[in-house]
């Protein structure tokens, strides 16, 4: 059983990888929104790390809002009697 502090701190640690991930692909969509469409002006950066800034929030805001949310993958295990995948998620070790 993982302690609560570890739970969090996971959460925590995933929340700003995903922001910083957010802030930096708003802030390259920005940059090159500037160069192409806007003549250099500074705008469109700020625009797209003000997006980048509140998708990475929300995000954060969704995740630890959840206690219970299990992080997993989606495991094709077989197929049924149609023809079609069957799947199993396997949880993540924390």
């Amino acid at each position: 059983m993982a302690r609560s502090e570890d739970v969090l701190g996971e959460k925590v640690d995933r929340c700003f990888a995903d922001s910083l991930l957010k802030i930096t692909g708003g802030v390259a969509i920005g940059i090159v929104a500037s160069v192409a469409f806007f003549k250099g002006r500074s705008f469109p950066i700020w625009l797209g790390s003000g997006i980048g800034i509140g998708a990475g929030w929300s995000n954060c805001r969704h995740d630890l809002a959840q206690p219970t949310l299990l992080h997993g993958k989606k495991v094709i295990i077989g197929q049924d009697t149609e023809g079609k995948p069957s799947y199993n998620i396997v949880v993540e070790k924390i």
